[in-house]
C-alpha cells in the first residue's frame, strides 16, 4: 500500500521547546486515541495507521526531526493524507491543545 512520510526539521534536543515537541508528537500521533488516528484513520478512513517520530534516528548535534508516517487505505492516494496530515496540525496551530481527550492521551 502506498504511504507518505513527511519531515520537517526542528531546534536540536537541547532547545526548550523539545518538550512541547515531545508532546504534540504524542498528541497528534501516539495510540488509538491520538487526532491523526481518530480524524485520519478512524472518521476519515484515509489510513490503516499513522505514526509521529520526533528525531527518529536519535539526538543529533544541531536541527532534529519532527515526522510523520501514514499508510493508505487502499484506493486512497498519497496526496489525500497529506492534506488530511496538513488540517490536523493547522487545527493544533489555530486553537492550540484544549480537548481533554488530548490531554488524557498524553497522560496514559
Amino acid at each position: 500500500l502506498p504511504a507518505t512520510f513527511i519531515v520537517w526539521r526542528i531546534p536540536e534536543t537541547k532547545h526548550a521547546d523539545t518538550p512541547a515537541l515531545q508532546y504534540l508528537a504524542t498528541i497528534l500521533g501516539q495510540g488509538e486515541s491520538s487526532r491523526f488516528n481518530r480524524a485520519i484513520a478512524r472518521e476519515a478512513k484515509a489510513a490503516l495507521g499513522l505514526q509521529t517520530f520526533l528525531n527518529a534516528v536519535g539526538n543529533t548535534r544541531g536541527p532534529g526531526t519532527f515526522g510523520v508516517l501514514a499508510i493508505a487505505n487502499q484506493g486512497v492516494p498519497v496526496d489525500s493524507l497529506d492534506r488530511l496530515i496538513a488540517r490536523e496540525i493547522a487545527k493544533i496551530a489555530e486553537s492550540g491543545v484544549r480537548d481533554a481527550s488530548d490531554l488524557l492521551a498524553y497522560a496514559s
